[in-house]
């Protein structure tokens, strides 16, 4: 078998323009030709022609027979790539991210070569368009989060109530991020993992779909005594919703919201270990405040068109 420093995770849905520019950002990127690059596309219901006819360095194209979520479809990429090659790295990237500086993948690489022991992967610093100030100040990286944590890091109402509580899963008393810090929780978009504990933790989880799956993986990250790297000095950048038409100051949709809710009680339930009762709650409350919410926003949007 062919051996590669790291492999690279690109799941497409409906984005085969950004898929094949994200492989050529690699491409283009990278200070080694010791990598292998894998577009997984998650069953996408129009034809990606674009990726089926792509012949781009050490990449290779997969089409899955069904949407299998964000986790399910990186897990099959890896399986995928473990049938002809080894590697020591994954990089889980998004198809709209880029990144900006060559050697990026190499910088971080080596700042978790310093001490294996303590770091099972990275992140660079992320410029996600849709946040309107500096990357130095956006939301970036977080903390593992206990049965509270999960609603006061998703509901809109506690994170304001409990601020401080949302700002420390946040590390925001870190920003802005002009130095590496190790930290608990990488951001889904852009983040690199050591093969060798993408096996001991399972990869990523079986249960879930859309969302939260980074807490997953930071939770086993934390159960083996270990952290990221958050590296302050490379960046990429993030143009967030273009899969899930996700737009900031936008009402989510409720499929997307529903996603989001499930994945949570999955993570109480197989990581936390909760007891049913309080699981029921918590989905109960996140639900609820989603429905008061949109209602909410619905009837203001109304009223501002009145207005106009």
């Amino acid at each position: 078998m062919k051996h590669f420093k790291y492999a690279v995770i690109i799941l497409n849905y409906m984005s085969e323009n950004d898929a094949v520019n994200a492989a050529n950002n690699v491409i283009e990127c990278a200070e080694i030709n010791n990598y292998v690059i894998c577009i997984a596309d998650n069953a996408s219901p129009k034809n990606q022609n674009l990726l089926r006819n792509i012949y781009l360095t050490n990449t290779f194209f997969i089409q899955l027979d069904s949407n299998r979520g964000y986790g399910q479809g990186n897990n099959h990429a890896v399986e995928y790539l473990k049938s002809f090659c080894t590697f020591e790295y994954i990089v889980i990237m998004n198809p709209d991210v880029l990144m900006r500086s060559k050697g990026l993948i190499e910088n971080m690489i080596c700042k978790i070569e310093k001490d294996k022991n303590k770091y099972a992967g990275a992140q660079p610093l992320t410029n996600t368009f849709s946040f309107s100030c500096a990357p130095e100040i956006q939301e970036e990286i977080r903390r593992v989060v206990n049965v509270w944590g999960t609603i006061i890091y998703t509901s809109s109402i506690w994170k304001r109530i409990l601020r401080n509580r949302f700002r420390n899963i946040t590390y925001y008393e870190q920003r802005p991020y002009c130095k590496d810090l190790d930290f608990e929780v990488p951001s889904g978009a852009f983040f690199m993992l050591r093969y060798d504990i993408f096996e001991r933790i399972g990869g990523f989880d079986k249960d879930t779909f859309l969302y939260f799956e980074e807490f997953f993986i930071g939770y086993k990250v934390k159960q083996l005594g270990m952290c990221f790297r958050f590296c302050a000095d490379v960046l990429v950048d993030h143009y967030q919703g273009k899969s899930t038409n996700a737009r900031r100051g936008n009402m989510i949709p409720r499929h997307t919201n529903r996603n989001t809710v499930e994945a949570q009680t999955k993570y109480l339930e197989n990581c936390l270990h909760t007891n049913r009762l309080l699981i029921k709650l918590v989905k109960w409350y996140l639900t609820l405040e989603y429905e008061v919410l949109r209602i909410i926003f619905i009837i203001y949007n109304k009223i501002k068109n009145c207005a106009h």
